[in-house]
């Protein structure tokens, strides 16, 4: 039986890059537990596969699919909306979409730039604040930011994603203060290199997951579903008292 201190059961959650590496392991497991998971993506395909591996048909039932792009914040009220209308209410919302675009500093394109801040903050923010609206309405929520270790240190080949993403932390703080009179706590988790789809640019070869082992004290590369029980204690009874942190989960490398 789940601890009801830890417990998601019943609440309604929004997870937005939900069809795939941590958005995907969140997504099944908030299911598992007993929320209402509203999974947000902009592939139709891999969200349709979402159901693969529930253990359930009670998963499956709460489990309820939004195709769209956060790359389009004029067409987030009316997603919002969507959501209403099929969940009755937002109790979480977790953003953790994100784009990569590995390049050198010299060689980034506007595009890529805008693309990789536009999903990574201005996306987050905007989703934000619309959950944020329906949360003060019902009297508090819990908004999760997805940044990344990345977002506290730096690294080379990857300076729009940095800088996204420790976006993402100050602005899951000043978020944090502005709404903790609502009873909307926000919080961030940073994870480090996890064995995802975005990060295989960078563990494409033995020697350079070698090289990134080397730095980690736990000497090891992360899983995604080694995200999942940070995500299940802030949207729960237990974070009741922690707003504006930011979980490290890195195996130590920031440690150093």
């Amino acid at each position: 039986m789940t601890d009801p201190l830890f417990g998601v059961e019943g609440k309604v959650t929004l997870i937005t890059g939900a069809a795939g590496g941590i958005g995907a392991c969140l997504t099944r497991a908030f299911l598992a537990r007993g929320a209402i998971v509203a999974a947000i993506d902009k592939d139709e395909v891999l969200l349709r596969k979402l159901t693969t591996g529930f253990q359930t048909p009670g998963d499956r039932s709460r489990l309820r699919e939004f195709p769209f792009d956060l790359n389009n914040c004029h067409a987030m009220p009316s997603l919002i909306q969507k959501v209403l209308a099929s969940c009755g209410r937002i109790d979480v919302l977790i953003n953790n979409a994100g784009v990569m675009l590995p390049a050198p500093a010299t060689e980034v394109s506007e595009d890529d730039w805008d693309l990789t801040h536009d999903i990574n903050l201005k996306g987050a923010f905007f989703l934000s604040r619309l959950a944020a609206r329906e949360m003060r309405v019902q009297g508090g929520g819990r908004i999760i930011n997805i940044s990344s270790q990345l977002g506290i240190v730096g690294r080379d080949n990857c300076a729009p994603y940095t800088a996204s993403k420790g976006g993402l932390i100050l602005l899951t703080k000043s978020l944090a203060l502005e709404w903790a009179k609502d009873n909307i706590l926000v919080n961030a988790i940073a994870p480090g290199p996890m064995r995802t789809p975005l990060t295989e640019p960078f563990l494409n070869s033995a020697e350079a997951e070698d090289a990134i082992k080397i730095v980690i004290p736990v000497g090891r590369i992360g899983s995604p579903e080694e995200v999942v029980g940070p995500a299940l204690l802030l949207a729960s009874a237990a974070a009741s008292y922690m707003t504006g942190s930011i979980v490290v989960v890195d195996g130590g490398y920031i440690a150093g």
